[in-house]
């Protein structure tokens, strides 16, 4: 091995140690196919928890769509990490006689695998016969009863959503969904104090889940509790960043308690997060001539009045009524996915998976549980083939074409993989991780060095991790620049003095530039 090739070896053993923690464990000596299958956990704003529970997950998507939509770079998780559901084999009871209505053995998988319904009525058939199936089963877990319950609950059924939520508690009694869905019957019934106490329950374990938190905010506000009602949506706007429902909640609260200068910062960060909030406009507009500034309020009301010129009809569509029911569907389809997994019957599994990636095309949870299942049961060329669907469906969406690159990089086709992260870097030119993974696959497979030292320069000036100035270091060694190198691997080593590859890899660079130890 020439004294080049051992400071390029050596720089690819300082990679294993980058900044994310499961590349820590992966040397550079395996193919970035295999680098990207250990940081696939981590391609996104936060590190994938593998204690998490799996319906939280779910309900992070129905709670939070504007978060969960497509168009920026997302986490692709684990493939197969958390896809079975948490509860145990002994958590199941017989099925009751007095079950809904039963369709056919097999109607709702052929209904599902059939033409995407159209019209509500025939979606409500599609959901009635799976619920129907699901009733039939001889034994019941806590995840199936709110499956089940969910339904009910959206179809107006509230008397047999309940009677699946108090199963699923006889089954569990800290089963924290099933607390939430009783707080939800409740709170229909004005029994307010009732949820308030089963809402209390279910927020121990689901402190991170934003409708929990919405539901003991508002009961809060009925039961005039306004101070602890904005403390605890405080608290979780603090811990985990608030969606436009949130701000709003918060607006209204202070403007209950008279703290006019907090509700004009909240109803502010509303329009930040949505410009068109006509709720956020009005609360604002409030907010300001409270605190005097007639002005401004008067300013708002003429854009409010503008934008009223501008659109034809306050009410949604007849297609987007349509397309938020499809979305309900969609997100219980993905809960429904997960209790037959558990239960073995994979064919109605992925039914229901691909129908809630048809229901929702937007819906990141629903294409990731897709991807997950097809690697789960060694199907990446599907994998593969339903990102290419997905990227035809979402053509300007960064975080699809990231996605599909990934997947053909695990598929083993790397310059395919180039293509589809170049496409997420144009429509998202400032993503560091799109940087990262074309500037680690053109050096792997030396495809274009040049180009990728451009774009580690940039990373590095975008990011500036240590391990950022690492990987332009082996750009430039993959060169022979091997001061340039020199340079970069100094940087890193300053922002990660303990890294011990880092500290290897500078004295193979010292010994090829001739340097005396």
């Amino acid at each position: 091995m020439t004294r080049r090739h051992q400071v390029i070896h050596s720089l690819k053993r300082a990679a294993s140690s980058a900044s994310w923690m499961v590349v820590r464990r992966v040397l550079w000596t395996t193919s970035l196919c295999t680098l990207l299958m250990a940081m696939i956990g981590t391609l996104g704003c936060e590190p994938a928890s593998s204690t998490s529970s799996v319906n939280e997950q779910i309900k992070e998507e129905e709670n939070a769509p504007e978060a969960n939509q497509l168009g920026a770079v997302d986490r692709l998780d684990n493939a197969g990490s958390d896809f079975k559901l948490p509860s145990t084999e002994s958590e199941v009871t017989p099925v009751s006689s007095n079950a809904s209505q039963v369709a056919p053995p097999g109607t709702a998988v052929l209904l599902l695998t059939g033409p995407l319904p159209t019209a509500s009525a025939t979606m409500r058939q599609e959901a009635e016969a799976l619920l129907g199936e699901l009733a039939s089963r001889p034994l019941q877990s806590p995840d199936s009863l709110e499956v089940q319950a969910r339904f009910h609950f959206m179809f107006g059924q509230n008397a047999e959503a309940e009677k699946c939520w108090q199963r699923a508690l006889e089954l569990v009694p800290n089963y924290a969904y099933a607390h939430h869905g009783l707080a939800k019957v409740a709170m229909l019934r004005s029994e307010y104090s009732r949820a308030k106490e089963l809402l209390t329950q279910a927020i121990v374990d689901l402190s991170g889940n934003e409708d929990v938190v919405h539901d003991l905010h508002n009961t809060l506000m009925k039961l005039g509790e306004v101070s602890e009602a904005i403390r605890i949506l405080d608290q979780y706007v603090e811990r985990n960043g608030g969606s436009a429902d949130s701000y709003l909640l918060l607006g209204n609260a202070f403007l209950t308690q008279k703290d006019y200068a907090r509700a004009k910062e909240s109803f502010e960060r509303v329009l930040s997060l949505d410009p068109e909030s006509t709720r956020g406009q009005q609360g604002l507009g409030s907010a300001l001539l409270r605190l005097g500034m007639r002005t401004e309020a008067q300013q708002l009301l003429e854009k409010q009045r503008a934008r009223r010129q501008e659109t034809s009809s306050q009410n949604r569509s007849a297609e987007e009524v349509f397309a938020a029911e499809c979305s309900d569907y969609s997100t219980r389809y993905l809960f429904a996915a997960r209790v037959y997994s558990q239960l073995g019957d994979q064919a109605m599994s992925e039914a229901l998976l691909r129908r809630a990636t048809e229901l929702n095309p937007q819906s990141t949870k629903a294409w990731t549980l897709l991807f997950d299942f097809l690697q789960q049961h060694d199907r990446l060329v599907d994998a593969v083939l339903s990102a290419e669907h997905m990227c035809e469906i979402n053509p300007k969406h960064a975080s699809c074409h990231f996605t599909l690159g990934v997947l053909r990089n695990r598929a083993g086709r790397p310059k395919e993989a180039l293509a589809a992260f170049q496409r997420a870097h144009e429509l998202a030119p400032e993503s560091p991780l799109t940087l990262e993974s074309m500037i680690r696959i053109q050096v792997q497979q030396r495809l274009d060095i040049q180009r990728a030292t451009e774009l580690a320069r940039k990373l590095v000036s975008l990011r500036g991790l240590a391990s950022d100035h690492e990987l332009l270091a082996q750009c430039w060694a993959v060169q022979g620049n091997l001061d340039q190198a020199f340079t970069e691997l100094t940087a890193a080593i300053e922002l990660d003095p303990a890294n011990v590859n880092y500290q290897q890899a500078m004295e193979q660079l010292r010994q090829a530039r001739g340097e005396s130890k």
